[in-house]
């Protein structure tokens, strides 16, 4: 937790010395309402273990992959209670296979215009609703 508070705080200042920014303001105590961890979290089925703190119960809005690696953790306060937020490191997505190359261009008649003479028309949102704005 102070390790990435510290590590914050020193972009702060080099962004201050190197003429980037302005000299870092002082935050209260009750300024932040969450704290990340870099490491030592450890996952199991519906529970997570943060350093110093101990085991939650977790209540994913996904599904985090087996062989995830976790790569930081920022626990953060709301009104309502407390939530968990974890970046995941590895590459768990599986991309279409391309059989060549696929050049596009954006037009005002036509949405796009791709390389083979394809061509994607605009969604025309507004048309649709002009009526009801009115």
């Amino acid at each position: 937790m102070l390790q990435q508070a510290l590590k914050d705080s020193e972009r702060a200042y080099q962004n201050f010395l190197s003429s980037r920014v302005f000299r870092p303001k002082l935050k209260k105590k009750n300024c932040h309402l969450s704290f990340r961890y870099v490491q030592g979290e450890k996952l199991e089925r519906n529970r997570i273990y943060l350093t110093k703190i101990g085991w939650f119960r977790l209540f994913p809005s996904r599904e985090i992959p087996k062989d995830a690696e976790i790569g930081e953790t920022t626990v953060i306060k709301e009104p309502d209670g407390w939530y968990v937020s974890i970046v995941v490191k590895g590459n768990f997505y599986k991309y279409a296979e391309t059989s060549g190359i696929v050049g596009m261009d954006v037009d005002i008649r036509d949405f796009a215009c791709l390389l083979n003479g394809t061509k994607i028309e605009h969604p025309r949102v507004l048309n649709k609703w002009i009526k009801k704005l009115a």
